[in-house]
């Protein structure tokens, strides 16, 4: 774990087996460069995930598809909410190395801001109110997480943001409705097809997370290693397979026209399928 306190690293559990340990320089390191080169790994694949997003861009700064969004999340689940400031500083990189396009600087304030308070906020209701395991470890975490994080704070997000464009005149206010839930369906999409495989795979780093784990019945038991499908799942598997690309065309195979686009609701299904096969 990154943190000031070594002491404050969590107890492994049982059944988490860590593949990649900590390398004994990044031990000995003092802890504000651990610090800075996580926080450098984060804008480094954000930078990533937002060039290749641009091409999803529906309307200025409206993406169908923004993974980018998935990091936020991961960052404050996995390192702690003490690492929200990383958040206002990929807005920056956004707009000054990515966007092809100036905006005002009251607009690239309000959408640092929303953006942060957006994602800090639904992590913190996760954590500190609803005391998920981020881990995902009981259906009852994937459902809040679900909830949460891949549904409600992109809609509140996604709101405020399209009204944030509108008033700078990026877009019109004759298109906010269309507007608001391609940006919705972008966020939703990229955190439910990205951030669950990542808490799951970082399970097999259990000295990088934030929070401690209790040694539950469950843990011991290993119920939750990741398996591959029976026989008689594999049917269920192939159909998921082709609900996913059947969604995927769906929603960026089609041309988009200038009436209301419902075929975005495709990606409900998909990203209760991504989580599905993200935890079980």
């Amino acid at each position: 774990m990154i943190t000031e306190n070594q002491s404050d690293a969590p107890t492994p559990s049982p059944h988490d087996s860590p593949v990649f340990r900590p390398p004994g320089w990044l031990q000995r390191s003092p802890p504000w460069v651990q610090i800075v080169l996580l926080v450098a790994i984060y804008l480094t694949a954000w930078y990533g995930l937002d060039v290749a997003a641009l091409r999803f861009e529906s309307a200025p700064e409206i993406q169908v598809w923004y993974p980018p969004s998935a990091l936020n999340v991961v960052l404050l689940l996995v390192f702690g909410l003490r690492f929200w400031p990383a958040l206002l500083l990929n807005t920056f990189i956004h707009f000054w190395l990515v966007s092809p396009r100036q905006v005002p600087i009251e607009t690239l304030i309000v959408y640092d801001i929303v953006t942060t308070l957006g994602y800090t906020g639904a992590c913190f209701l996760l954590i500190k109110t609803l005391k998920i395991n981020p881990r995902l470890r009981r259906l009852r975490d994937v459902i809040w997480f679900t909830a949460i994080a891949a549904l409600i704070a992109p809609l509140v997000i996604s709101f405020l943001q399209v009204a944030n464009f509108v008033s700078a005149g990026l877009i019109p206010w004759s298109r906010w409705l269309v507007f608001t839930l391609q940006y919705c369906a972008g966020d939703s999409t990229g955190i439910g097809m990205l951030a669950p495989f990542l808490l799951v795979l970082l399970r097999q780093v259990p000295w990088i997370w934030h929070c401690r784990e209790a040694r539950s019945r469950l843990a011991q038991s290993g119920d939750d290693e990741l398996r591959l499908p029976s026989r008689q799942g594999l049917p269920i598997l192939l159909f998921h397979i082709t609900l996913i690309a059947a969604g995927i065309w769906a929603g960026y195979g089609t041309s988009r026209g200038d009436s209301l686009d419902y075929t975005y609701f495709v990606f409900l299904p998909l990203i209760w399928v991504a989580i599905q096969y993200g935890v079980s």
